[in-house]
């Protein structure tokens, strides 16, 4: 997972979900390119309504899926469970929600939560959701690691 990349492209004016989605572009065997195009409606809680999931996670799970997701249709469940409970879970507790416009909106919640080792104040100002991007970023590489070693 290329976290650089990730706050690089959303600081210039990628989606969430394309930002995330594109950290693991080299991982998953595409270009980021790729991995951005398939990410592009996700963005905003979905065509940028902010009435649905927050798109980084859902650029996290199209990553996760591409990377540990399994075709037999019995075997969907694990993944999805052990994605909920080690991914979305996680987030929701961080950050208080998993739907977008209940986050998008708390600026105070986004800022407490940032982690300015990855970008300046005023990055994190100009984009509060970094905050998500880089939270779905580091739950879903260590999902993987996981994921993989069971």
């Amino acid at each position: 997972m290329d976290k650089n990349l990730a706050v690089n492209m959303f600081l210039k004016g990628y989606s969430c979900s394309q930002a995330v989605a594109a950290a693991f572009a080299e991982d998953c065997g595409v270009s980021a390119k790729h991995m951005t195009k398939a990410a592009i409606a996700f963005g905003g809680g979905f065509v940028k309504t902010h009435a649905s999931l927050c798109g980084a996670l859902s650029g996290a799970a199209m990553a996760a899926g591409i990377l540990v997701g399994e075709t037999d249709a019995d075997a969907k469940n694990r993944f999805a469970a052990e994605f909920r409970r080690q991914v979305v879970e996680p987030f929701a507790r961080k950050h208080g929600s998993m739907a977008c416009g209940d986050m998008v909106n708390d600026k105070k919640m986004l800022m407490e939560c940032a982690d300015f080792s990855a970008a300046t104040k005023e990055q994190f100002e100009a984009r509060p959701c970094l905050s998500l991007v880089l939270s779905a970023c580091e739950l879903t590489e260590n999902f993987v690691k996981g994921f993989n070693n069971k």
